[in-house]
């Protein structure tokens, strides 16, 4: 079931310290404290709804669309107890919504990408209830959510993939696997062509476990590839880079060491100075995990790192840019209303954090992926377990644009004006 949260529209602004609230620890190459932009402020909240039924619904990504988003994820149905793919549109208005099903039903989507054919693709994976084992599976949906096929990745039978591109002429698939050539978990990448036949797959890796999580194209034609080791790792965990050229061919790769554990979940590169920006988390110190964000060249070279967090743990899901704003979502346990609440960070070029805010109930509510179109501002995907009708719902949120002049900083966070209204 759809519905409503009519939220008030109100944006912290933090003040850096050793306080409960010392945000903005943007750090670079040199190793100097960051600062708050005093004249910043986030975007409003302009509606948030939600969708499910009484079992567990999750929400997987959000694309933007010339008027609103297109929302995919998973939902358990009490009818046949069978878990599907969830297709939800939904205008800039909050309305005009079509919600349909698709896929086999022991799926879970966790990217939707556009389609060659005009459509969309659905990234997911197909699991065993009780198992461990899952597998790889595209989705191929029409221009109105009709589902069109699914394919199988028959080579990949014990593998979770975790992010798509659509690029040359096809898609490029990122994930991990325990079947690779490697002892422990392999990185896998591998391209497929606009109809999804298999053109190449490759692994990297070596003794222990490596992922890879997220993949962006150079402006070369290459590719590149974010994710994390303990083959190389100093620590337990660090950061890895791959750059393969467009054959999938190894080019080289980029080992980011620092103290604790770090993944980097998200690559993004900025067609504005041919720089990619890294998206993860570090558990250095000793608050628990913290928002990580690098800013590297094209040879790996870190330009900038900023955290972002308070005493307990935070992370940061997914990210765009709305021109030289940096928009992060993610969710967070040490501000907010309740357990975890979903978490926004505005961050500056050069990774001075600019203002920070939150959502949620009081249990727990996450952001797990956002969308951006320039005239209507963020669609947010995410989870909560604070409103809808039980279990955990999926939620859609809609954020004005940056320069919309509408935000109030409040520091205790969005509060919700009305209860949820059913709306079918």
């Amino acid at each position: 079931m759809l519905r409503t949260v009519q939220r008030t529209v109100q944006y912290s602004m933090l003040l850096v310290g050793f306080g409960l609230f010392a945000a903005g620890c943007g750090v670079g190459s040199g190793g100097g404290g960051g600062t708050v932009d005093p004249s910043g402020d986030g975007p409003g909240v302009v509606w948030s709804l939600t969708y499910g039924e009484t079992q567990p619904d999750f929400a997987g990504d959000v694309l933007a669309l010339s008027d609103g988003a297109l929302f995919v994820g998973d939902t358990y149905s009490d009818a046949d107890q069978y878990r599907y793919g969830t297709w939800i549109t939904v205008n800039s208005a909050g309305e005009g919504r079509d919600i349909r099903y698709f896929g086999a039903s022991t799926l879970k989507p966790v990217r939707v990408t556009g389609g060659w054919g005009g459509g969309y693709v659905v990234l997911g994976y197909l699991f065993t209830s009780g198992s461990d084992i899952t597998q790889p599976i595209l989705t191929e949906l029409g221009p109105n959510g009709a589902d069109l096929g699914s394919y199988v990745a028959i080579n990949l039978t014990d593998a979770r993939p975790y992010d798509m591109i659509t690029y040359d002429d096809g898609y490029i698939e990122v994930g991990a696997t325990r079947q690779g050539p490697f002892s422990g978990q392999n990185a896998y990448i591998r391209k497929l062509s606009a109809t999804f036949s298999e053109e190449w797959l490759v692994y990297h890796g070596e003794s222990n476990d490596d992922a890879a999580y997220s993949v962006t194209s150079t402006p070369e034609g290459e590719y590149m590839v974010a994710g994390y080791t303990t083959s190389y790792a100093a620590d337990e965990r660090d950061i890895i880079l791959w750059r393969l050229d467009e054959e999938g061919q190894y080019i080289d790769n980029y080992l980011i060491t620092q103290a604790g554990n770090q993944e980097a979940l998200r690559i993004l590169r900025n067609p504005s100075d041919g720089t990619y920006l890294l998206l993860g988390y570090t558990d250095e110190g000793a608050n628990g995990d913290d928002v990580l964000l690098l800013k590297v060249d094209g040879g790996g070279q870190v330009l900038w790192r900023a955290r972002f967090g308070g005493v307990q743990d935070e992370r940061g899901m997914d990210l765009v840019l709305a021109g030289t704003t940096i928009v992060i979502v993610g969710y967070t346990n040490s501000f907010g209303n309740g357990d975890f609440d979903a978490y926004y960070i505005g961050v500056s070029s050069d990774g001075m954090e600019l203002w920070t805010g939150w959502d949620g109930g009081a249990s727990e509510d996450i952001a797990v992926a956002v969308a951006y179109e320039p005239d209507r501002g963020f669609y947010v995907a995410g989870n909560t377990q604070s409103y809808g009708l039980g279990g955990s719902d999926v939620w859609m949120t809609r954020l004005n644009t940056l320069d919309s002049g509408d935000s109030t900083l409040m520091i205790e966070g969005v509060q919700s004006l009305n209860q949820p209204v059913q709306l079918r």
